[in-house]
């Protein structure tokens, strides 16, 4: 009698297991199928710090959030509402947190950092989701180099697109789809670079 009971622990145990990932692949695979798409403009980061293994670490600029006058004061590290807008160039960025899921806008679920009560301010880290992309690894140091030399550029002034990173927005739920060098995908780009230094 207790075989059989060993079994069916063993079987609900491998389910469980295997549900998780199942899961979370499902989620992904339905973020970037369904989710509305928002263009970011990146940040620079410490050019030491940019790579962490096989993939790229990129910055979005996230304001100090005024703490919405008719909600509860935000505490620090509870989850939190990001409401999502595009400015006129098309490119996105965050217009107000709330404590409550938006119905009618696109938003992305966030963490309170910190809350300053004396000056109302809402200070919120976003998903590693949309902070790292997974990039093949001999691409990973010309990746690196023209990442943060678009950047220095684009910040410089001088006649460059630069860097966008293109993030679906479903439910809450914020995937990085691609990063873009210049209007180009990154591999797009890596690829005629390599070509042109070898040619």
């Amino acid at each position: 009698m207790v075989q059989p009971i060993k079994l069916v622990a063993f079987v609900v145990v491998m389910i469980a297991y295997l549900w998780v990932p199942i899961s979370t692949i499902t989620q992904q695979e339905k973020v970037l199928k369904k989710g509305a798409t928002y263009l970011f403009k990146p940040r620079p980061v410490d050019p030491y710090d940019a790579f962490r293994g096989r993939f790229i670490w990129v910055s979005i600029p996230t304001p100090w959030f005024d703490q919405p006058p008719a909600e509860p004061p935000f505490t620090d590290y509870q989850k939190a509402y990001a409401i999502l807008a595009r400015d006129s160039s098309g490119y996105a960025f965050f217009e107000g947190i709330s404590h409550y899921e938006p119905e009618d806008r696109d938003y992305m679920q966030v963490q309170v950092l910190h809350y300053d009560g004396e000056r109302q301010k809402v200070r919120v880290d976003l998903p590693n989701s949309i902070q790292k992309y997974y990039l093949n690894e001999k691409l990973a140091p010309l990746a690196e180099s023209t990442y943060q030399d678009l950047l220095r550029r684009n910040r410089e002034g001088i006649d460059s697109v630069g860097v966008s990173l293109e993030v679906k927005v479903l439910n809450g739920r914020a995937l990085m789809e691609t990063i873009y060098f210049d209007d180009q995908k990154i591999e797009d780009y890596l690829r005629e670079a390599n070509a042109k230094a070898d040619g």
